[in-house]
């Protein structure tokens, strides 16, 4: 009697044994907004693991950026210690408010005993309702906003005026009071500008308008051999005597001898008038 006692105690102390090494691991799971979720909402889920005696087989964990069901999304699981931290977005709405379950998972842990993530219920709907939506009507496009431009209008034609009457007192100067107002040196040396960008194909014409600035300079017709005169009438050309004498020689040997001559040459008539220019400025 004794010995079947003994043996009956031993039997109940084992089973009690292996009850207390194989207690089953459970989880739950919180989320931090349950309500009034709409499209592209997301969601924070919490499963916490209690009595985890190994660690997680990761391989068993779900999947993330993966849809799950037909209205939420898995975007990132987040293993913390003994929590699991689930992020899901929704992606689908039905035409009313309906109460939905998140998914349930079964994991397991290195051993290899599964793990139950149990589902949890949360409300989604659509941002209005059926009856709101019926009644909603697009609206055509409304006008477009003009900008005020009266101001910037006024300010363009004030420019516009100052510039053309700007150009119409530049033009006046340039071809009309200042050409008149030219000491002699001075219009030559503007005069053979144009020429170069005109392009004539008067090829005495260059001598002509050099020879038309002493004229006007000494107030009379200055020949070759009266250069004397000329020097003693306008001192201030005295210093370039040798490039007038120069000048006068080559336009006489060109236009009064019976051989015509070489004509000045382009490049020498305008350093010639530039040097008078110079002098012209300083008398």
């Amino acid at each position: 009697m004794t010995n079947t006692i003994k043996k009956w105690l031993i039997i109940v102390l084992l089973s009690l044994f292996s009850v207390a090494s194989y207690a089953e691991t459970s989880a739950s799971i919180t989320v931090d907004r349950a309500w009034g979720l709409l499209l592209g909402d997301e969601i924070k889920a919490t499963a916490t693991i209690t009595e985890l005696q190994n660690n997680l087989d990761l391989n068993s964990l779900p999947q993330p950026e993966k849809r799950y069901g037909a209205w939420v999304y898995l975007k990132t699981l987040d293993v913390v210690g003994d929590e699991l931290e689930f992020t899901y977005q929704v992606v689908n709405v039905p035409k009313t408010n309906t109460t939905i379950e998140l998914p349930l998972y079964e994991i397991s842990d290195a051993k290899g005993n599964i793990i139950t993530i149990p589902t949890t219920t949360v409300s989604i709907g659509p941002l209005l309702s059926l009856e709101e939506a019926e009644r909603l009507q697009l609206k055509a496009d409304h006008a477009p906003v003009l900008l005020a431009v009266d101001e910037f209008e006024q300010q363009l034609e004030m420019a516009i005026t100052v510039a053309a009457i700007l150009s119409l007192i530049l033009l006046f100067w340039h071809f009309g009071w200042k050409p008149s107002n030219r000491q002699p040196f001075a219009q030559a040396v503007h005069e053979l500008s144009r020429l170069r960008w005109q392009r004539s194909k008067d090829e005495n014409q260059p001598a002509r308008i050099l020879h038309a600035a002493f004229n006007q300079t000494a107030g009379t017709i200055v020949v070759h051999k009266e250069l004397a005169k000329l020097f003693e009438s306008i001192p201030w050309l005295s210093s370039l005597e040798s490039d007038i004498e120069q000048f006068y020689q080559l336009s006489s040997g060109h236009f009064f001898s019976r051989e015509a001559g070489q004509e000045p040459e382009m490049a020498e008539v305008v350093k010639l008038a530039k040097a008078c220019r110079a002098k012209e400025k300083l008398a």
